[in-house]
């Protein structure tokens, strides 16, 4: 079972860009109503075995203000899925679970294709 991992440093956060593996990152806050809505649906989707090769970050943008600034987050929730430095895809702002997942297929693919 994938745990879901947060992270409230930078120095996390630039460790995760470091990996040459697929990562998303859930940007999110405590005071976002959407986002306590889409908090089960991730870390469901972080457990299902399609996914098993991708690690599953969240980071609570008031806690992790610098992380934030970084990924030039200015709304929530927002997701980023990373490969090393480099963003695959764009990102998607807004709690679509069905949309998310298709970026991670696509993610995938395009990890494979490179």
């Amino acid at each position: 079972m994938a745990a879901v991992k947060s992270i409230s440093k930078k120095t996390e956060f630039d460790s995760c860009l470091k990996l040459e593996k697929l990562v998303v990152f859930y940007f999110s806050a405590s005071w976002c109503q959407p986002c306590h809505l889409m908090a089960p649906k991730y870390a469901e989707l972080a457990n299902l075995p399609e996914f098993v090769n991708i690690d599953f970050v969240t980071v609570d943008i008031d806690e992790a203000e610098e992380i934030a600034d970084a990924a030039g987050i200015d709304a929530v929730p927002t997701f980023q899925i990373f490969r090393g430095d480099a963003q695959v895809g764009e990102e998607l702002v807004g709690a679509d679970e069905v949309k998310l997942k298709d970026r991670l297929k696509e993610a995938i693919r395009q990890n494979a294709a490179a």
